[in-house]
């Protein structure tokens, strides 16, 4: 079958639907053709993920797998979280398979290969091929499952497209092709659909009331945008320009970093580690899982919510295990970490709450900020992109305000905008790529 066969069957199936595989939250959108030829926009989202503890309602799942002492695959997202806690409380876990934010594996590993092994948290490995595979096993199986209570779909009328960042290697791109089969998903059903690509396709059909009241006006040919898609793991950027009949030129090669949300979570792990040491740090996240997992959320609520004008203190709910932990080990109380550290004076911790001061918790933002300003700033000098002055920021970390903040005041000059739910414009640009994929007309070489 040649390429534009290939590409009229998938033109042909009566249903598009995209697997956002993200570094910390993943989860699928979908359209009927039908549905896309009178309203592009009309895209369906799986109605919300429950996360037990905090009862939270998501359109996303984190990015976590489950496999048993068997190695079987038994569940994944918040499912998976809670029945690891669940386990750990019983000192049941140990010989169980826990993967969270593996995704970042293909980013950093320059020899991606189908034979490739994966380390879970305790550091016992499966093919990295089993994991990625049984996640988009379960994603493709939650949608079956749920398309099966509305009407006559079936796995062969569906047109699936799974997203990766642009900045990704070939090697990368095509285990995840590999990963798809393994979860039954045919190369002739497949499209890989580049992060960024897509959220800026689905952008170009927002209305000014959904881009924070400003009009993303990019209809006129020749129209050059920035696109800054930070997500969990990575920041992936590039420039369009729009041409004449309505496609999408990329004008400089995608590129960016591991600058994404995680790495606040890795600068809030660091000051816990400075301040009670690295192995009563790993006893505690592996000891007291719920703990830990509980931990990890809230920092999530709180790095969503602060206010980059804030000089109110933080509050969070401290794990009174942790600090138990500090003093069995060392016969010091939390008080005395804090007096002989640099947080002194900015960090209280009392029983089961902490209190820091806002520059601390800002200052957990710091490194990622100045790397995407720095590369933002780099890619604005290049004469390729010249005379962009419109910034589009999407991606789950660019719901956060102190992100927000930063690159609307390092670039003054030019008008940034902000799309209502940042963080599925991936997802539902996917969709839309899948209903068009010549919408990309031309990209830079990834190499020279």
């Amino acid at each position: 079958m040649d390429k534009m066969t290939t590409i009229n069957a998938k033109h042909n199936m009566i249903m598009v639907a995209a697997i956002d595989f993200g570094t910390t939250y993943s989860g699928y959108a979908f359209s009927l053709k039908s549905d896309y030829d009178t309203d592009p926009t009309k895209i369906f989202l799986n109605q919300g993920w429950i996360a037990g503890g905090a009862s939270i309602c998501t359109y996303k799942a984190p990015t976590v797998a489950l496999f048993d002492n068997n190695k079987q695959f038994k569940s994944f997202g918040y499912e998976a979280e809670d029945a690891y806690s669940e386990l750990a409380l019983d000192n049941e876990h140990e010989d169980w398979y826990y993967f969270s934010r593996f995704k970042m594996r293909l980013h950093f590993d320059e020899k991606v290969h189908r034979e490739m092994q994966l380390k879970d948290d305790k550091g016992k490995e499966l093919p990295a091929i089993d994991v990625f595979g049984k996640v988009i096993w379960y994603l493709k199986d939650h949608l079956m499952k749920a398309l099966k209570k509305r009407g006559n779909v079936e796995n062969k009328d569906i047109h699936w497209i799974i997203t990766v960042p642009a900045i990704w290697t070939d090697f990368s791109k095509q285990f995840m092709r590999e990963a798809a089969y393994k979860a039954d998903i045919k190369g002739s059903q497949l499209t890989i659909a580049l992060e960024p690509e897509a959220a800026s396709l689905f952008c170009q059909y927002l209305s000014t009331e959904q881009i924070h009241g400003e009009s993303f006006d990019v209809e006129r040919t020749g129209s050059k945008y920035m696109v800054i898609d930070l997500g969990g793991g990575t920041a992936d950027i590039t420039v369009h320009e729009r041409q004449n009949d309505g496609q999408l030129k990329e004008l400089c090669k995608a590129s960016g970093g591991a600058w994404g949300g995680t790495k606040v979570d890795e600068e809030f792990k660091k000051m816990l580690i400075k301040l009670f040491g690295g192995p009563v740090f790993n006893k505690f996240c592996h000891d007291n899982r719920a703990d830990y997992l509980f931990l990890m959320r809230e920092l999530e609520t709180k790095k969503r919510t602060i206010k980059p004008a804030t000089s109110r203190k933080i509050m969070m709910n401290a794990p009174v295990e942790l600090a138990k932990l500090y003093t069995e080990e060392t016969g010091e109380s939390t008080e005395d970490a804090i007096k002989g550290s640099s947080f002194a004076g900015k960090l209280i911790w009392r029983k089961d709450k902490m209190r820091l001061d806002s520059s601390v918790f800002k200052g957990f933002f710091k490194d990622c900020i100045d790397k995407i300003v720095q590369h933002i700033r780099d890619l604005l000098g290049k004469p390729e992109v010249k005379e962009t002055d419109l910034l589009l920021m999407v991606g789950g970390f660019s719901e956060s305000e102190m992100m927000q903040d930063a690159i609307k005041n390092e670039f003054r000059s030019c008008r940034v905008f902000i799309p209502d739910d940042a963080g599925l414009c991936v997802m539902k640009g996917a969709v839309i790529f899948g209903h068009r994929p010549v919408a990309i007309t031309s990209r830079v070489s990834r190499y020279t």
